[in-house]
């Protein structure tokens, strides 16, 4: 995924997700595949799953708020 097969490494994921659709780790690394391929509303609407999911996961926090300083929103 990292090596430029993104668009192959979201299918993949999705997968996961769909059989698991409570996959923390998942959720978080698709809403970062999202973020670096500029689409930054599918990664805080994919990091916001996984904050939901679970609430006192610090990398998903982290990533919801690397999502938002992306989109320009640092409050």
């Amino acid at each position: 995924m990292e090596g430029g097969h993104r668009e192959k490494g979201i299918a993949l994921l999705k997968k996961i997700l769909k059989d698991n659709p409570h996959h923390t780790p998942s959720l978080i690394h698709l809403g970062n595949l999202y973020r670096h391929m500029g689409k930054t509303l599918k990664a805080i609407e994919t990091h916001q799953q996984a904050v939901d999911q679970d609430r006192d996961n610090p990398r998903a926090l982290q990533c919801l708020a690397d999502d938002f300083a992306a989109a320009g929103q640092t409050e």
